[in-house]
């Protein structure tokens, strides 16, 4: 029994605000990113194209059987010639006699199976490993999303984090500014001081927008990873833990995300190399065939009863001997082809080990920044609050607070940027060497 029309469109208008409403983790944003991400599914597709083609490849080792039929009309029936001495004619002679009828037709069947068909077996080998790297395309691609959308969730969480520092730091001198207000009404300060504050104060409020464009920037960068709708809202999980500094190992090839790909690769360029080479060994089979034969001076020969069985069974061996194209060039292209790959497959590792060695070494810079600004910005804090509690008590200079005010600007986007290049470098070597 189907739902009421206007249920299902009561459900598809709330689905928006549940999706809203509900605060993403990490795990939940990569759980939903494997599901729902484009780049994902087209890889997986090609992964089940790769398993059918290597499907095909071992069918051909099975027979082939073929059905087969045709119906010709001779306007002019075939000339044969014979020697003239056959019916008595001069030797040396030839007499021209027409073969065949006018209409004949056959219909029947025919079967190859090969026997000995070393490509075969060279083209199956090559479709396995096709398969192999289609597959591991998936794993590579995988790990790919996964960092993106880490990346991509710390970036956000890192402006949502400025976001709140700007909102407090806003409202907090909007106090300020209506105490200024009051002081300014009562004649304790000037109109320069009253100035000085709202032009702090619209400040604050521009590095506020800025912060939350920064934030929907963010965001979409996010969504677009996991596959999620652009236009609707997405919300992060304010206690969502924060990565923290893991053991850093030892360079090791086997540990890089792609290193099985490159190698995939690599194999698969020295087994076209081979494949093409074996097409030029000898293939034998077995062929067989099964027809009736018909034929007549009318088209009503179809129906009469004069057909007549052919067939045959035999062994049938091919051995390419000479092919300037096929047994030179070709080989040595796929040769050169394969050379290229092995040292593809070195230049990749030599600059995934680079990959490695800068967000090492920037890892452990960033931390020590991060450490020495997150201590800056503590004391920018303390000095913004003690200048604050001496403006409302009429006893600050407005020039000495503003200073200071661009001093704990300054010392929020050093700390910020401090913390946001620890992440991205940590879960740089995450992805690089998948760290504990």
């Amino acid at each position: 029994m189907s739902l009421p029309r206007s249920i299902l469109l009561g459900w598809a208008l709330l689905l928006p605000t549940c999706l809203a409403a509900q605060e993403w983790t990490l795990d939940a944003c990569l759980e939903y990113a494997l599901l729902h991400n484009d780049e994902l599914m087209v890889n997986k597709q090609k992964q089940e194209t790769g398993d059918f083609q290597k499907k095909a490849a071992v069918s051909a080792l099975l027979p082939e059987i073929d059905f087969s039929a045709a119906l010709d009309h001779y306007w002019k029936i075939p000339v044969q010639v014979f020697p003239g001495e056959l019916i008595g004619e001069p030797e040396g002679s030839f007499v021209p006699v027409r073969m065949g009828m006018p209409w004949m037709g056959n219909i029947g069947a025919n079967a190859n199976w090969n026997l000995i068909d070393p490509s075969a077996w060279e083209d199956i080998k090559l479709a396995t490993l096709q398969a192999q790297a289609a597959e591991e395309d998936v794993v590579a691609v995988k790990k790919l999303l996964i960092r993106n959308v880490t990346m991509a969730y710390f970036q956000a969480l890192h402006q949502n984090l400025l976001l709140e520092l700007d909102t407090d730091r806003l409202s907090a001198h909007t106090e300020s500014h209506r105490l200024m207000g009051r002081l300014l009404e009562e004649g304790q300060i000037d109109q320069i001081s009253f100035n000085v504050s709202k032009s702090l104060l619209n400040e604050l409020e521009d590095t506020r927008q800025q912060s939350r464009k920064s934030l929907d920037l963010a965001l979409v960068d996010l969504k677009f990873w996991m596959g999620y709708p652009l236009t609707e809202p997405l919300g992060l999980d304010p206690h969502q833990e924060l990565p923290d500094m893991a053991m850093v190992l030892t360079f090791s090839r086997e540990d890089l995300p792609d290193y099985t790909r490159h190698l995939l690769e690599m194999q698969i360029s020295r087994q076209q190399y081979k494949s093409i080479r074996s097409q030029y060994m000898p293939r034998l089979s077995l062929n067989g065939s099964f027809q009736k034969v018909g034929f007549g001076e009318s088209l009503n020969f179809i129906s009469n009863t004069g057909w007549f069985d052919v067939g045959f069974v035999g062994i049938g061996l091919r051995l390419p001997l000479l092919s300037m194209q096929k047994t030179l060039y070709r080989p040595q292209q796929y040769r050169s082809a394969m050379r290229a790959a092995e040292l593809e497959f070195e230049h990749q590792m030599q600059e995934n080990e680079r990959r490695f060695m800068k967000a090492k070494l920037s890892l452990e810079s960033a931390l020590s920044t991060w450490k020495s600004e997150e201590q800056n910005l503590k004391l920018a804090m303390e000095n913004e609050k003690l200048s604050r509690l001496k403006l409302e008590k009429g006893r600050a200079d407005l020039f000495e607070y503003r200073q200071i005010q661009q001093d704990f600007s300054l010392a929020r986007q050093k700390a910020g940027d401090a913390r946001l290049a620890y992440w991205q470098q940590l879960i740089e070597l995450d992805y690089l060497q998948n760290l504990p």
